[in-house]
């Protein structure tokens, strides 16, 4: 196909050349030249591989290895045209029919690759959903993930807009994409509402990722994350390994795996207490201790309507589940001790407590008297009852406290401890 290009331009060159009017000196020259130019073209074709290439998956380097095997052919037709005059007393080939045959050869045989590409593309593509993506990272990663992502047709991937903090960038286009600044990330997210956010910069820090994350989940738009460089096979990105963006990805430390079965061993068909499960901790852990298949789990919290509330979510997700709800004050000693022998629970997480720092230096005896008093009453009915294993949810203001809750929460750690 490249000999029928060459062949081809080569007609077209002198056409172009003699202005459609081409002597008959030129006529006769032109079988001689005919099987010089593509002989020197087959050969170097052969020698470069461009042949080899599989034309749908053209990139830069295939052009630019093709750029370099035509040039050089016609470098070498140029060398040989005054030898051939020292033999012959003429040139071979006008210089003018090199130069022009060069540009031309080289314009059709990279338009025909392209032409091929953009073909397969868009049959491959044909009722395949266009997906837009908008890269956070204008840099070299950047650049291999968008070209990755293009090249991925079972996909059908769009780069859309890219996202980067050098200023430099604001306003440039990267293959022919415009770069952002993250400042005016509402407006990229505002335009491409459906679009999917790629974070491609692997220096960003944890407070930078948070703020792109929260900023595109306010946006109802989905956080892809591409693996680390490190795994990535001779520098390419398979666009298979794209997943969502997940909450540990926004630490800066590995994040802790649970052993599964050692739980299972511990809270599995055990009776289990929570205290305070109608807060955030407490209604959490509830959820988290379902999964290991408690024989039951006792709820226990003073406020109605957040346990209403945590009451009809649970009988959603964990209807078949005995889950006991109690609505008792953990400072009640009469009620807390009938709680305790009539469910007889094996483990105790109590996470009952008052945690606002300003409202408990206004009422401090009410900190002292839940925070401490009723972590007190709770510990020893656990030790006299023979519970298991007694959990106490405590606080980092209980480390070298500074206020009222800190103060009565580290005093109950060491009461719970002793």
């Amino acid at each position: 196909m490249d000999l029928f290009v060459c062949f081809f331009s080569l007609l077209l060159t002198y056409q172009l050349r003699f202005n459609f009017k081409v002597p008959e000196s030129e006529i006769n020259l032109f079988r001689q030249v005919f099987g010089i130019v593509l002989g020197i073209r087959f050969f170097g074709f052969i020698v470069a591989g461009t042949y080899r290439v599989r034309i749908r998956f053209t990139a830069t380097p295939d052009v630019f290895r093709l750029l370099l095997t035509v040039f050089l052919g016609s470098a070498f037709l140029a060398l040989w045209n005054p030898i051939h005059r020292l033999w012959t007393g003429a040139f071979l080939i006008p210089y003018s029919i090199i130069i022009i045959e060069f540009l031309v050869s080289i314009f059709f045989l990279v338009c025909i690759r392209l032409l091929v590409r953009l073909i397969f593309k868009q049959i491959t593509a044909s009722g395949i959903s266009i997906r837009s993506v908008i890269i956070y990272g204008a840099g070299e990663t950047g650049l291999i993930t968008k070209r990755t992502l293009e090249s991925a047709l079972e996909h059908n991937f769009r780069v859309v807009a890219f996202l980067d903090e050098n200023k430099r960038l604001n306003k440039l286009k990267l293959e022919n994409v415009r770069i952002w600044h993250p400042d005016q990330a509402e407006k990229v997210f505002d335009a491409f509402p459906e679009a999917e956010l790629i974070i491609s910069k692997q220096s960003l820090t944890s407070e930078q990722r948070n703020s792109i994350a929260e900023n595109a989940l306010a946006h109802g738009i989905k956080i892809l994350n591409i693996p680390s460089i490190k795994s990535w096979i001779s520098g390419h990105l398979n666009p298979k390994e794209l997943r969502n963006l997940r909450i540990e990805d926004l630490l800066e430390r590995e994040p802790i795996v649970l052993n599964k079965e050692l739980l299972f061993d511990v809270y599995g068909g055990k009776v289990i207490l929570v205290t305070g499960a109608a807060g955030s901790i407490g209604s959490e852990l509830a959820l988290q201790l379902l999964k290991f298949n408690p024989r039951k789990l006792v709820l226990l919290d003073q406020a109605e309507t957040p346990m209403h509330e945590l009451d009809v979510r649970l009988q959603q997700l964990h209807a078949e589940s005995d889950i006991k709800l109690v609505i008792a004050d953990i400072t009640d000693k009469e009620k807390m001790q009938l709680l305790f022998e009539s469910f007889k629970p094996e483990v105790v997480f109590h996470a009952a407590a008052y945690k606002h720092v300003p409202l408990m230096e206004r009422n401090p005896s009410e900190a002292v008297k839940v925070n401490t008093w009723g972590t007190k009453i709770l510990a020893d009915l656990a030790h006299d009852n023979g519970v298991e294993r007694f959990v106490f949810i405590s606080t980092d203001k209980a480390v070298n406290p500074t206020n009222v809750m800190g103060a009565t929460k580290r005093m109950a750690e060491m009461y719970a401890q002793s």
